[in-house]
């Protein structure tokens, strides 16, 4: 334990901390806040203690094999894009489905924990193959898939809450750009605490926040333990449905354990990546088996944290605290004191770091591919939106609703409706299929990306991506009982094609290429180790303080400016 380990553990903690009351908001309305409190909030805090110590043995193994102290563990913590991916596109598509009654959300909450241990073993199969997937998928396709969650969930969801109460939320968020952005801040004051608790006055002074919502909170204070239960592979048969979200979340999230581990690679801690993959795979199925439908990961920002001085005790710290608050249910009345609302600028500034991140190691050239890696991702939010409106116009009509807005059949009434449909379906994969053949095709690197058209074209067919429900390519997707348009309902033997007729372009040019009518591949860009100053820019907000140009670093999540950290800070530039 150093004095750098107390800095990074207010960090890592107010991190988790924030994303896990904002996933027990969003959970509260589809599954009920007797599971969220009792079962998931625990479950979560297991599977962290899992992690962390994982992580911590991971750093003392790596010390005694090559003899440095000056290691810091990777951080590790709840999965902020996974949260809304699975809430938003597994369960409550199933709620709503199911007649969002009591049944219905017994049903999506087993759901979601099935999801997510699925999501674990895919993690745990996939570090097999971890280096493969590193070396093969562009690098601003693995970032530019995060940043489309990172823009569309984090920022513009979050965004769009705070204009609901825009007393409680805009201030604070600009407070945060200021410290993250501008080093403008509270000396010797983490970035959050100051944006969090000018929210939470101003959610009191305005009346959002009221003594009736802390009395609720109450409630659940007592001990919540985690319990392991089994009770949730029942519904298996129901999960099958979710198979086209659950694969392509399990394998961002593989991807980003992936992206994670380079990072801490970049700042001079090289993990093995296998172990890495495993260790996330094992938390979230931990995570599944005591009810939580939440994935966990290795996140950015080890770079901040081995600049505030952190090695491992930071991790312990946090294991300690997130057991203290989920068992004791103190997570309930916290929520009520402290409303999602007050903590959406920390989320806010992830979402933008992230994208930010993305773009910073992105060569000029690939700027483009990654422009196309965050469109699926809004497309996705933006139909979220689109059903909940298409919901509440109905809930106010005397008579219902002729079609079904939750329902896949009421995106083939208009053809540019079946679209929006069709791209923000598998979405996450549709992002880096998308990417990837773009850099490769600018990259004049046409084999890989005949490849990759392949590959996206296999998906198609069975609906892995564009169709929103898996099937065998011969049959199709089973016909809906609603009003639909049968020429909009079935288009997978088009995706099919549409990719086939790319693959086969990319095949020629690769001919063409090797006959020397085409110019050569492209030398591969310089990578990011090799950059004057490695760290990313998620971990590492850039301002110029230097005559030559050197950038100081203003700490990721917590905001601990340079000037109160290291003295050499500046000269590790």
């Amino acid at each position: 334990m150093v004095r750098g380990d107390i800095d990074a553990f207010v960090s890592v903690f107010s991190n988790n901390l924030a994303t896990l009351l904002v996933g027990a908001t969003l959970l509260t309305s589809f599954i009920g806040p007797q599971a969220v409190y009792d079962h998931v909030v625990p479950g979560i805090a297991m599977s962290l203690c899992f992690g962390c110590v994982y992580y911590v043995i991971q750093a003392q193994l790596k010390s005694a094999k090559t003899g440095r102290l000056d290691l810091c563990a990777q951080p590790f913590g709840i999965n902020t894009p996974g949260v809304f991916a699975f809430v938003a596109s597994i369960i409550a598509p199933v709620y709503f489905a199911k007649g969002g009654d009591e049944k219905a959300m017994k049903l999506a909450w087993h759901v979601g924990i099935v999801a997510n241990f699925v999501q674990g073993v895919v993690e745990i199969a996939l570090s097999i193959v971890g280096p493969w997937l590193a070396e093969s998928i562009p690098m601003v396709a693995l970032l530019g898939s995060l940043a489309s969650i990172g823009i569309a969930y984090l920022y513009t969801g979050s965004l769009a809450d705070e204009m609901y109460v825009p007393l409680v939320g805009l201030a604070p968020f600009y407070l945060m750009m200021m410290a993250m952005y501008a080093g403008v801040q509270v000396p010797k004051l983490p970035s959050t605490l100051v944006p969090v608790l000018l929210g939470t006055a101003m959610a009191w002074v305005s009346g959002f926040s009221t003594a009736e919502q802390v009395s609720k909170g109450t409630r659940h204070l007592g001990w919540h333990p985690c319990r392991l239960s089994f009770e949730a592979f029942s519904s298996l048969a129901d999960t099958m449905e979710y198979i086209p979200v659950i694969l392509p979340v399990a394998l961002t999230v593989s991807v980003g354990s992936i992206q994670c581990r380079q990072l801490a690679a970049n700042a001079g801690d090289e993990y093995n990546l296998r172990a890495s993959m495993l260790g996330d795979g094992i938390a979230t199925v931990i995570a599944a088996l005591f009810g939580s439908p939440y994935g966990m990961t290795t996140f950015i920002g080890h770079s901040a944290f081995k600049k505030m001085g952190a090695h491992i005790g930071y991790l312990l710290l946090c294991a300690a605290g997130m057991v203290l608050v989920a068992f004791s249910g103190f997570a309930s009345l916290l929520l009520a004191v402290v409303p999602a609302q007050a903590l959406n600028p920390v989320l806010m500034f992830v979402g933008l770091a992230i994208c930010s991140d993305a773009l910073s190691i992105t060569p000029e050239r690939h700027w483009p591919a990654f422009m196309v890696s965050l469109v699926p991702g809004v497309v996705n939010w933006a139909i979220v939106q689109m059903q909940i409106f298409g919901r509440t116009m109905c809930e106010h009509q005397p008579t219902g609703c002729v079609v079904d807005p939750s329902g896949r059949e009421v995106w083939t009434l208009a053809g540019t409706l079946r679209g929006i449909f069709a791209l923000g379906q598998g979405y996450l994969l549709v992002s880096i299929f998308l990417t990837t053949m773009l850099v490769f095709v600018i990259d004049r690197k046409f084999g890989k990306a005949c490849i990759w058209a392949i590959i996206s074209a296999l998906c198609a067919s069975c609906g892995l991506i564009h169709s929103g429900v898996l099937f065998a390519p011969w049959t199709g997707p089973a016909p809906p009982k609603g009003v639909y348009i049968l020429a909009n309902w079935d288009m997978h033997w088009t995706f099919t094609l549409a990719y086939s007729l790319i693959a086969a372009i990319f095949l020629l040019c690769y001919v063409l290429q090797r006959m020397g009518l085409i110019e050569k591949a492209l030398a591969e860009p310089m990578d990011r180790q090799s950059a004057p100053c490695s760290s990313s820019f998620v971990e590492a907000s850039k301002v110029d303080t230097t005559p030559g140009g050197c950038n100081q670093a203003i700490c990721f999540i917590s905001g601990i400016s340079a000037r109160a950290s290291k003295p050499d800070f500046e000269s590790d530039c």
